[in-house]
């Protein structure tokens, strides 16, 4: 019996894959054996799959039904990862004060450097 071989890595853990099928199907749903994370494979790219994903995709009554559903998720991730949380806490006036304290005082571009990151005061 033949079989085909499906090479992939989790898109959260990185840990990395093969599968051994006889016939490789349009769309597969797991886990990953590593992270224990729940995946989709489809035309060979491999996502991370939320609730809602997978709920979108039990609905689906097509591949093209499919296809619509995992670009617009991507899209929408896309969107996400481009609103990047910088910080984890409110930012007050004093906050405010102090750093331009610091980048006042700061005398090269190494001291602007380590205003930025944190490390002025240290």
């Amino acid at each position: 019996m033949e079989t085909k071989c499906i090479s992939f890595a989790c898109p959260i853990c990185k840990a990395e894959y093969e599968i051994f099928l006889k016939d490789i199907p349009y769309l597969m749903l797991m886990n990953c054996p590593h992270c224990k994370k729940a995946l989709s494979c489809f035309e060979g790219r491999v996502r991370h799959a939320n609730e809602e994903l997978i709920k979108d995709i039990r609905e689906a009554k097509s591949y093209s039904d499919i296809k619509t559903i995992l670009i617009r998720y991507d899209k929408k991730k896309k969107n996400n990862n481009n609103k990047i949380e910088l910080i984890d806490h409110v930012i007050s006036k004093d906050d405010i004060i102090d750093l331009k304290i610091d980048l006042n005082n700061a005398k090269t571009f190494d001291d602007v450097m380590k205003v930025i990151d944190g490390d002025a005061k240290k």
